[in-house]
């Protein structure tokens, strides 16, 4: 690689070491036009890389500083993979995955589901659940028994996902549950899923204060309204109250000063009715959306989770169990409601006699179900109802007809003032509704929607004002639901999930209700489509589930890429082990990221077992799979088993042919580190020095990780007491680090720092000093700013002044030490005891007696409370206390003499 020089500005030496002793050595570095752009989690590592090692200069792992995690392909090939040994507990977000993996069908696995349930509240402790075995509805015998031992109980739905919404019913007269009040729950949980009975009005306050999670429905008697209402009608989880009672009271005119009440009701049929239109409203308000900037890095994680659920639903087409595997998921999580098992054989048995979205608009479960689960992610629901979100997508593209002028479609709902405020600061931007989007031609409709939501003081009535080109909809498919829903007269479009479009004009129409412009993206659209390449390429050469599991990976959602592959392991066969392989190192991965490091350990090693059971014991993934073995062992310092699987990593990356030259350098820094921790200097530096030369000759040439091994490098040279040599090499590191990062960046106060510590070692104090305060500087404005390193900066530059005599410069320092270690969440080198002596000390030498009898006493106080005491340092405390003490005691009496 030709050599570039770099501006005369860059070309300098670290300009504030100013002593005419030492020789500077200069580094040439590229100019920046031909030098690979350091990415933003490359920057973020770096900046958020100061952990309590950070500033010692034995930094063992300070090449592994980006925890890369390359993720298994289960198709053989002739490269290698390594894995770096992590530094620091880092996010996966800057994981990439690059290797293909066969396709997958969909897993044919039902979650087991609990049986009907009847939550007993006691008063203290928490509910105790008593389980009947058959899924029957509550009746009055199984109420009585459970009312035997408490008052209040919980109806609770057996659907699998978590629905927001739970319905409070308040009644002193349900004492037991009659056949009628049997009835009215069976009826209301065809709206809502999970409905809690209390008779106990304080109980119910209590509860419906702490559900904030949730949408609350109140139901209440007339009797207890007038009392309770006060206090929960303003909190702001809690949607609407309907008050029932037999006889409908003559005074309604007090229920004007409270909002939600939604009206005073002698049935539940009325109830009904307004809960379910009340519930439609809030589902039409609560559907999520997701924006997006074209940085990968910067990206909302639901936007790109929508994008490659959508690819994955539509590209995995429907086998003959899809159906039956849908049907068994209803029936098991709507046993208990019989009017939803009603509903569900009539899906089973004419499903084909209607379409889809004749079932989406039906107004049933399915529609709440499967918007419910695009909205939240819910896993598991998405799975088993991937047969109908795929049927619906489809058929709303067969409806598809290209507009011939452009139209307009009007969207109403209600946004939080959160959500506004985003969609605000994103003009331009782009923007997605995770779900199916339902939107009108009429405005007056739309408009309508959007004035309701401001009932509701913590929602903003937003008007979507839709413009569609049909230059711009190639690929955006939307359709008229005239003819085709359940309700034949509908005036509705439905747009297929993730539909995107750009966020235009925003402007106000009256107080809390706006008018928000968007537009459909255009096929050719650059943003959408570098952002869209950028997804695909995170999950680049898999399919399927296995692909979104690692896109759940890569945006750090673990537990849900850890839900797939357990499903995933369990659909395995026993004959293709290269895919079970696959699978057990992928949760080696989640477990890792999880910090559950027994766990990972333990699915490693069972793919390590499949891949040197295979006839090919070289399997191309096992060199990755041994770097992340070692390195677990590493971490719990078992070095001999962490040397012998990183040689094995080597031995594995030698033979392939062609060898991964930039992975092999990873793995000589992994074999480098442990050598280092076993004591074997030369054999590290050997390692390191192999690294270095593999970084030399990289393409793009990567400045960071050379600065890294230099420093490592550099770090031997310390410990070896070659400190010429370590020197010149710890300047690199700085020259590069100035070049290629922000002024402020920590990695610059390290490099910083680890000259002044040679300096220091070569006598040159007053250099060593300059280049610690430079640490100290960026340091003080790092955030989150690192107390204990910045203790211990601190502490240094005092030493050093009390190495040269200047006690009062030490004494500042001191007292810097102790203000950050007050303020750290751990002292790790330095204790408060040793800091309040060394401050007595100076006080001592500037002849101020009093307040360095003070802080002798604090020391002494100090050490007496540590958990574990020294008592030498204890003694020696106890000694300056008494010197200084007797000082105070000359002192006085030659003040009093003289004063005679």
């Amino acid at each position: 690689m030709s050599k570039t020089r770099l501006p005369s500005h860059m070309e300098r030496t670290t300009y504030l070491e100013k002593t005419p002793l030492v020789e500077m050595k200069q580094i040439i570095l590229a100019p920046i036009r031909s030098r690979e752009p350091i990415s933003n989690p490359q920057l973020n590592q770096i900046n958020n890389g100061l952990t309590s090692k950070t500033l010692i200069l034995h930094r063992e792992k300070s090449t592994r500083a980006r925890k890369s995690i390359k993720l298994p392909s289960i198709i053989s090939q002739t490269s290698t993979s390594t894995y770096k040994v992590p530094r620091t507990k880092e996010s996966i977000s800057d994981t990439k995955y690059n290797h293909d993996v066969t396709k997958h069908r969909l897993p044919l696995i039902l979650p087991k589901h609990p049986t009907n349930k009847i939550l007993i509240h006691k008063q203290d402790p928490p509910a105790k659940l008593i389980t009947k075995k058959d899924p029957i509805p509550v009746t009055s015998e199984n109420f009585t028994q459970a009312q035997s031992q408490s008052g209040d109980c919980t109806v609770r739905s057996q659907v699998h996902f978590v629905s927001p919404f739970r319905l409070i019913w308040l009644d002193a007269n349900m004492m037991t549950l009659s056949e009628d009040h049997s009835d009215q729950i069976n009826q209301l949980q065809e709206v809502v899923d999970q409905i809690n009975i209390f008779i106990d009005c304080q109980r119910c306050i209590n509860f419906l204060q702490k559900k904030t999670n949730e949408k609350l429905f109140l139901i209440v008697s007339n009797i207890l309204s007038q009392s309770m209402i006060p206090h929960i009608h303003d909190l702001s989880h809690l949607q609407n109250i309907f008050i029932f009672t037999e006889i409908i009271p003559k005074n309604k005119q007090w229920i004007k000063n409270w909002p939600k009440i939604k009206g005073i009701f002698h049935n539940i049929e009325s109830i009904h009715q307004h809960l379910q239109q009340e519930i439609q409203r809030c589902l039409r308000e609560s559907i999520a959306i997701s924006n997006s900037s074209i940085n990968l890095d910067r990206i909302d994680p639901s936007f790109m989770y929508t994008q490659l659920l959508k690819e994955i639903l539509l590209h995995i087409e429907n086998d003959h169990t899809a159906m039956k595997e849908l049907i068994e998921f209803f029936r098991k999580s709507h046993c208990h409601i019989q009017q939803r098992m009603k509903i569900i054989d009539e899906f089973e048995q004419d499903y084909y006699k209607h379409t889809p979205v004749w079932w989406y608009t039906r107004g049933c479960f399915i529609y709440d179900m499967i918007n419910s689960a695009l909205r939240s992610q819910d896993v598991s629901v998405i799975i088993h109802t991937r047969f109908f979100i795929r049927d619906l997508h489809t058929q709303i593209k067969q409806l598809y007809k290209l507009p011939t002028d452009t139209m307009i479609l009007y969207r109403g709902q209600g946004l939080s003032y959160g959500d506004f405020q985003q969609i605000r600061t994103l003009v331009g931007g782009l923007y997605s509704f995770h779900q199916f989007l339902s939107a009108t031609y009429d405005r007056a409709v739309a408009l309508l929607f959007a004035e309701s939501s401001r009932e509701d003081p913590n929602l903003i009535g937003i008007l979507f004002h839709i413009n569609i080109d049909p230059a711009a909809i190639e690929s955006h498919f939307f359709a008229s639901l005239e003819n085709e829903s359940c309700f034949k007269k509908e005036n509705e479009y439905l747009f297929t999930m993730h539909t995107v479009f750009r966020i235009g004009e925003i402007k106000q129409l009256e107080d809390r209700l706006w008018q928000v412009e968007l537009s459909l993206t255009r096929e050719d659209d650059n943003d959408l489509r570098t952002l869209t390449e950028q997804i695909r390429e995170v999950t680049y050469g898999s399919t399927g589930w296995n692909r979104l599991g690692k896109l759940f990976l890569k945006i750090g959602k673990l537990d849900k890429a850890e839900e797939i592959f357990k499903i995933l392991i369990k659909n395995s066969s026993e004959d293709n082990l290269d895919e079970l392989a696959h699978y057990y190192h992928l949760m080696g991965t989640i477990k890792e990221n999880q910090n559950n490091y027994i766990e990972a350990l333990d699915f490693y090693l069972k793919t390590a077992k499949i891949y040197q059971s295979a006839s090919n014991s070289h399997h191309f993934d096992s060199a990755t799979l041994y770097n992340k073995i070692g390195s677990i062992y590493q971490r719990n310092k078992e070095y001999s088993k962490a040397l012998e699987f990183h040689q094995m990593a080597k031995d594995v990356q030698e033979k392939s042919k062609p060898p991964n030259i930039t992975e092999l350098g990873i793995t000589y820094g992994n074999l480098a580190v442990v050598y280092k921790n076993l004591g074997s200097g030369i054999e590290a530096l050997h390692y390191y020095e192999e690294e270095l030369k593999i970084h030399k000759k990289s393409v793009p040439f990567k400045y960071i990780d050379l600065a890294m091994t230099y420093e490592n490098i550099a770090e031997m040279y310390y410990n070896m007491k070659e400190y010429l040599k370590a020197l010149d090499l710890f300047r690199k590191v700085s020259n590069i680090r100035q070049y290629c990062l922000r002024h402020d960046n920590t990695e610059l106060a390290i490099s910083y720092n680890n000259i002044g510590k040679v300096h220091e070692k070569m006598g040159n104090d007053l250099i060593a000093i300059t280049q610690c305060q430079l640490a100290r500087d960026i340091l003080r404005k790092s955030i989150p700013m690192n107390y204990s390193e910045l203790a211990k900066i601190c502490n240094r530059i005092a030493e050093l002044y009390r190495k040269i005599e200047q006690p009062s410069k030490a004494l500042e320092f001191y007292e810097e030490t102790l203000r950050n270690l007050d303020r750290s969440s751990h002292f790790n080198e330095i204790n408060l005891a040793a800091t309040h002596d060394n401050i007595g000390q100076m006080y001592e030498k500037i002849d101020r007696f009093k307040e360095a009898f003070l802080s002798y006493r604090k020391a002494i106080q100090m050490e007496k409370q540590s958990m574990i005491s020294n008592e030498s340092q204890l003694q020696l405390y106890q000694k300056h206390f008494h010197n200084v003490g007797e000082k105070l005691k000359m002192n006085l009496d030659s003040y009093n003499h003289n004063h005679v």
